[in-house]
């Protein structure tokens, strides 16, 4: 006889797999922010702590392993209980599935740092390079500082390897592994380039790594957006000028130029912001940059329509359509509040102070911004990670449980 009620076994194992779903979907969204992020890892918390409990015999009949999400708690569940034979089964299920890849690292991010560093270790020693990517990737959660090993990673013929080895690179802030990884700008894979260029970015960019991320930009991709919010970050505000006017003026770059204003954060680009809310499909997204930038919450000062919403198209995405009339007069009561030459997000100088505020209080995509404008002030420190569970990032600012 089992000793969990079938019905609570069955909440059970279908609720954590669909809260890590709903959480992967919440990491980056506008919809969500720290506190809704806590509520959310909240109840994840709970459903896994009573999963831990329920012997894995009885356990593993009941789970359904192609359900979105169920990659993520089997990894947890095996790593909980040291199964080194389980989670080496999952990674190499990881690696020849981008789905499991990105449930198997959710869980390593998700897991106590004592859990999960042996593990991370053990698989980027692996002789497969796709299991070892996924080990080293999983050094960048908790802080690790790789072997050795990770010089032979930047140029081991796998592709996703050496990409992987430059991110850590870049999101640990190893600076004495810097020039190594600046010899992947070179490199012919896209994702390696992308990353060796963000890498220096932050270190303090050079004309090559701004070339290359501005080439991402002006050919549309996967990597646009990111590299031109780095840009705006990196780039002196005239050069920034003259680069990003005529791409702004064209409809294939207008987003991507959007995203690089908010990295540039100075109160001359809101002018254009309000004209695109005027004038463009992307009004919605003008918009965001605009609160991005003062901090203005438009739809709970009510500066929103509530009756035209939701352009974006993926409901966790759903933005407000901006009130013109009320932004415009908004903005020209407090445009004196943000001096031009001053570098602004969400509504402070670009400080140490003023990140800290907006990673407490702003959404979850403006939090990601807002980690990498830190991480440019401190190119020695690690990322901080709006991705980690919320009662984890709550100690490291300093906010109440």
């Amino acid at each position: 006889m089992s000793a969990v009620p079938s019905r609570v076994l069955s909440q059970l194992t279908a609720g954590a797999p669909f809260a890590f779903y709903r959480r992967s979907l919440a990491i980056d969204s506008p919809r969500y922010n720290l506190v809704t992020l806590s509520h959310l890892d909240e109840r994840l918390d709970g459903m896994l702590t009573a999963l831990a409990e329920i012997p894995p015999a009885e356990l593993g009949p009941a789970l359904d392993t192609k359900t979105a999400g169920a990659a993520s708690v089997l990894t947890f569940l095996a790593a909980l209980q040291n199964n080194s034979s389980q989670v080496r089964a999952l990674a190499e299920a990881a690696s020849a599935s981008k789905r499991h890849r990105t449930e198997f690292l959710a869980a390593m991010e998700w897991l106590e740092p004592a859990y999960a560093q042996p593990f991370a270790k053990s698989l980027f020693e692996s002789s497969d390079p796709a299991v070892s990517e996924l080990g080293l990737a999983a050094h960048i959660f908790h802080n690790l500082i790789p072997s050795r090993d990770i010089e032979k990673a930047l140029t081991h013929t796998q592709a996703s390897l050496r990409a992987t080895a430059v991110r850590v690179i870049s999101q640990l802030g190893l600076l004495s592994l810097r020039d190594r990884g600046a010899a992947s700008l070179e490199d012919e894979d896209d994702t390696v380039r992308f990353h060796a260029a963000a890498m220096l970015a932050r270190c303090g960019a050079t004309p090559s790594c701004i070339q290359v991320l501005q080439q991402f930009v002006e050919t549309p991709g996967h990597f646009s957006e990111p590299a031109a919010f780095i840009l705006g970050m990196v780039m002196p505000s005239s050069e920034w000028v003259s680069w990003a006017n005529p791409l702004a003026r064209s409809t294939d770059h207008e987003l991507f130029i959007l995203r690089s204003a908010i990295g540039q954060g100075d109160s001359r680009v809101v002018p254009w912001f309000i004209e695109i809310m005027a004038n463009s499909k992307l009004s919605h997204l003008a918009a965001e940059a605009f609160s991005t930038f003062t901090g203005l919450n438009i739809a709970n000062e009510h500066f929103d329509l509530p009756s035209v919403k939701g352009k974006a198209g993926n409901e966790l995405d759903n933005l407000p359509e901006p009130d013109i009339a009320k932004i415009s007069n908004w903005w020209q009561i407090h445009q004196q509040e943000f001096p031009s030459g001053t570098r602004y997000f969400f509504g402070q100088p670009v400080t140490l102070e003023g990140l800290h505020h907006a990673l407490v209080t702003a959404n979850q995509r403006q939090r990601i911004w807002a980690s990498q404008l830190l991480g440019a002030l401190y190119p020695n420190k690690a990322i901080f990670r709006v991705s980690a569970p919320a009662f984890r990032q709550k100690i490291r600012l300093g906010v109440a449980q």
